[in-house]
């Protein structure tokens, strides 16, 4: 699975194994070894824990094929190399053809365009399949980084549901921004 990476002009997305997963939340000098990258030591935050769990448990049931869908992938820059941040999608495309994608960095990394380059091109991955037709987001009213993310990958403001803004992004509408 790992030698599947996602390379633009500055970043290197990496999607880790249930193995790797494990270690991101135990043992991150283990991790970075096996890597080979070192990683900014606050990539993990204390909800990421369950949501760690959780895709362990999912991927164990599923085909290596299927595990890009559901892992996280560490976002590495790559002068010099740095695992920086995670991303990842919730899931495989649903019955409609969407997947819905969340994404963290570390905070000293924000606000020099390297989320928004990983959510581009993890998005146009993503739209490689034929299965996915759409990709969704959801963000806190109050964490304007991320809203800027968004809107800078074209991804558009749909509504509100449960006090979260909701977000859009169509294949066909990325497609022709390319």
């Amino acid at each position: 699975m790992n030698s599947l990476h996602i390379h633009t002009e500055r970043l290197t997305l990496i999607p880790l194994s249930q193995e790797q997963l494990y270690l991101l939340m135990t043992d991150l000098s283990a991790l970075e070894l096996r890597l080979d990258v070192p990683l900014s030591a606050d990539i993990m935050t204390e909800p990421l824990y369950p949501v760690i769990r959780t895709k362990i448990q999912k991927m164990a049931s599923l085909s290596v094929e299927e595990y890009c869908w559901i892992t996280y992938w560490l976002i590495a820059i790559k002068t010099p190399s740095f695992g920086v941040g995670l991303i990842g999608y919730k899931g495989i495309p649903n019955l409609h053809g969407e997947v819905e994608i969340g994404y963290g960095i570390s905070p000293n990394m924000q606000g020099k365009g390297y989320m928004t380059e990983a959510v581009n091109a993890f998005s146009h991955w993503a739209f490689q399949a034929d299965d996915c037709l759409a990709i969704r987001a959801q963000t806190d009213p109050h964490n304007i980084a991320s809203q800027k993310v968004l809107q800078k990958a074209k991804f558009s403001l749909t509504g509100k549901k449960e006090d979260l803004l909701q977000w859009h992004l169509s294949k066909d509408h990325h497609l022709v921004q390319q």
